[in-house]
C-alpha cells in the first residue's frame, strides 16, 4: 500500500539524516534518486562491510552487507559496482532494510546501535 511506503521512506529519511549527522564522512549509496522506500545501503570509508555486519549484530541489529543482490555472498557487489563505485568504497557498504512493521523506536535502536559501533564524527570532513 502506497501510504504505507510513504511512512517507510520518512522512517528510511530519518534514519539517513541522522547517520549525516553523526558522521558526515559516511555516503549514501543511490542517495538523491529513486529507490526503495525501506532501504539505505551506507558507505563507511576505512571500514569493512562484513566486520560492521558482525559488531551491528553482537549490538542486537540484523543488517546486511554490500548490495541485497549479492547477499550471502563473498564475491563484490555487481549493484554497487554498476553504479561505479570502487571496490574499495562497495567492500565498505552496509544495507539497512526496514520491514513493514518497523517503527520510530526501531530507528532509536538502529541509531543506538550506530553509536555503539561506528561512533560519532560530527562536522568531520575529509579533503
Amino acid at each position: 500500500d502506497l501510504s504505507r511506503s510513504a511512512g517507510l521512506a520518512e522512517l528510511r529519511d530519518e534514519i539517513e539524516r541522522e547517520v549525516a549527522v553523526r558522521d558526515p564522512d559516511v555516503a549514501i549509496a543511490g542517495a538523491g534518486t529513486a529507490r526503495l522506500p525501506n532501504t539505505s545501503a551506507f558507505l563507511l570509508p576505512g571500514r569493512r562491510g562484513e566486520t560492521l555486519v558482525i559488531a551491528f549484530d553482537l549490538a542486537g541489529v540484523a543488517l546486511s552487507a554490500g548490495a541485497a543482490c549479492s547477499s550471502g555472498k563473498i564475491a563484490k557487489s555487481f549493484v554497487l559496482r554498476a553504479m561505479g563505485l570502487p571496490d574499495e568504497r562497495a567492500a565498505s557498504a552496509i544495507r539497512v532494510s526496514l520491514g513493514w512493521s518497523s517503527t520510530r523506536d526501531d530507528v532509536a535502536a538502529f541509531l543506538a546501535a550506530w553509536r555503539q559501533v561506528v561512533g560519532e564524527r560530527p562536522g568531520r570532513k575529509v579533503a
